[in-house]
Parts: C-alpha cells; structure tokens; sequence
C-alpha cells in the first residue's frame, strides 16, 4: 500500500481504519497521551540509557516493562528485540557512553529548530524561515563550545576501543 497522507474525517481513513477520525478526536487524545508520554521518554526511559551497568539497565528495562508494558507493547517489544544493539555500549565505561548518548550533534540542532518554529503559526516566505533558523544557530553555538568533562580521559578510552579510527582526525 505504500505511505499515503489521511485528511482528518475524509474517507480513507474510515476505510482504512474502521473509524472516522476529527479534529476533536485526535486532540483529546494527543492532549491526554503528551504528558505521559514526556514522563516515560524522560524518567522511566533514562533509567535504563543512564544504568551504571549492563545488569542495572535490563532490570530498568524490566521495570519499564512492568510500569508502560500493558499500556506500550510494541514500544517494549521493540526494545527487546534490539536490546542486543542497544545494550552495545555498556561496554564501554561511564565517561564514554555519558559521551555517545549526550553528544549528538544532528539531535541538538533538530532540538534548537523544533524549539524556535513550534510556536510559529507559518512563515510570509522561505527565507524568513532561514532567517529564523540562522539566528538560532547563531545562539545554540555558543553552548556548543563548552568542554566535554573528562575529555581527554574519554579520548583516550575511544581510541583504545576504536584503534585507528581516530588518527585521521586529531593526533593523539
């Protein structure tokens, strides 16, 4: 069937679905799931990222599982079946992995950019949109010059778990 957009009440959807969604219906629900789901993504979640160790995580992973199981099975189910992957990093030491799972480049800007046009009702034109999203750059980088703590411990760790990979870039 490929992905196809739903108009909210249009016939597709019945169709496709079985019910006739409107506006009304998919706000109460949104409005109702948001806080929830903020407080699982923040707490519960961070938990099993945040374990000091692989053991720790899987029983958080357990407890989330116990907490949101019922309510979330495929978000669970999806974990465990890519818990292997993800999981991977506990290998590391505490340092390194507070480095991989804070430090995402791509994900602060796409956070810096959501903040600045989520509030915005629409745009006159293209390049008022750039303009907006350049001058936040301009803000969120100088956050982004704040040294890593223990970084050149962590630099060292990543060369010795990653032999060669670094040497093209920084000498060590």
């Amino acid at each position: 069937m490929g992905s196809r957009v739903l108009k909210v009440g249009s016939p597709d959807a019945y169709e496709l679905y079985g019910v006739s969604l409107s506006n009304g219906t998919i706000n109460a629900v949104t409005d109702k799931l948001l806080p929830e789901l903020q407080a699982w993504r923040e707490r519960d979640l961070e938990a099993v990222y945040k374990a000091a160790t692989l053991n720790a995580a899987e029983l958080a992973l357990d407890d989330l599982e116990a907490k949101w199981g019922d309510k979330y099975p495929m978000v669970i189910k999806s974990w465990r079946d890519k818990w292997p992957t993800l999981s991977a990093y506990f290998k590391y030491p505490d340092y390194v992995r507070k480095a991989i799972y804070t430090t995402n480049a791509v994900e602060a800007v796409h956070r810096q950019f959501r903040k600045l046009t989520k509030t915005k009702g629409g745009f006159a034109n293209e390049n008022s949109l750039l303009k907006l999203l350049y001058a936040g750059i301009l803000k969120a980088s100088g956050r982004w010059t704040h040294p890593v703590q223990n970084w050149n411990l962590t630099l060292s760790q990543m060369a010795i778990h990653f032999p060669r990979r670094l040497e093209h870039h920084i000498s060590l």
